[in-house]
């Protein structure tokens, strides 16, 4: 009898079922355009986000019940911007292919230096003190906030196989979500395992762009957690607002 109950139950404690999740959205918020949305990070309330593009990369900061940009600071032509976290004074920006992370001060938005680190960057935001790094493969760095030193390494399984195309990533308390670059989906992911216990159909925000058409590279990327209202800021490359979400059964 226990042999059978130990057979009859294992494979269900060994291959969780990934729950499936909905969008519940609360508003739009105007979105400033051209904006090639790299990734998006809040800090006391103020939205920050980081446009990518050759030429046209910048770090802005958003008033949130306008969608008005309030600061602004391009970024050196030959960069291209990817993702941020912003922290209490600083804000923290990763570039594509050039290995630079860009340390700005969060108040005046002037460049105090930048840091070198190894391999192409896609996503970041914050974990406390420390980091969470993308590339745009299923690995994800942890890396300390000062030094940018990586700390450890996470390999994202999605029904035993890696998760290709992490991008923009959030950090909320045991979990971090990630959009996947190319697909209309955001992912939870276990920090302690790597498994994603959960994904989210963002496909609906589609229907909600005004009939704008996007190009095949305006795709879905931009996640912050909004820890005042316990919701979801999201948004995709050049779309013309942001939306302030709950992920919901």
């Amino acid at each position: 009898m226990w042999i059978f109950f130990f057979f009859f139950f294992f494979p269900f404690v060994l291959f969780a079922e990934i729950e499936q999740l909905k969008l519940h959205i609360l508003s739009k918020i105007p979105h400033s355009l051209p904006a090639f949305t790299q990734g998006l990070s809040i800090e006391e309330d103020h939205l920050y986000e980081s446009t990518g593009l050759y030429g046209q990369s910048s770090v802005r900061q958003i008033d949130l019940s306008t969608g008005r940009v309030i600061k602004f600071s391009y970024v050196s032509k030959e960069l291209f911007g990817e993702g941020l976290a912003a922290l209490s004074d600083k804000i923290i920006q990763v570039t594509w292919k050039e290995g630079k992370a860009l340390i700005y001060d969060r108040l005046s938005f002037k460049l105090d230096h930048t840091i070198t680190y190894s391999g192409e960057g896609w996503g970041l935001c914050k974990e406390g003190e420390n980091l969470w790094m993308s590339n745009g493969t299923s690995l994800l760095t942890e890396r300390n906030g000062k030094t940018f030193l990586p700390l450890r390494t996470l390999n994202v399984v999605y029904h035993e196989k890696p998760l290709l195309f992490l991008n923009d990533l959030e950090s909320v308390g045991t979990h971090l979500f990630a959009n996947v670059w190319g697909e209309n989906v955001i992912v939870r992911i276990d920090k302690g395992t790597g498994n994603v216990t959960a994904e989210i159909d963002a496909a609906p925000l589609l229907g909600q762009l005004g009939g704008r058409k996007l190009s095949s590279d305006e795709v879905l990327n931009g996640i912050a957690y909004r820890k005042k209202t316990d919701t979801f800021i999201l948004t995709g490359k050049n779309w013309p607002y942001f939306f302030e979400v709950k992920f919901v059964p």
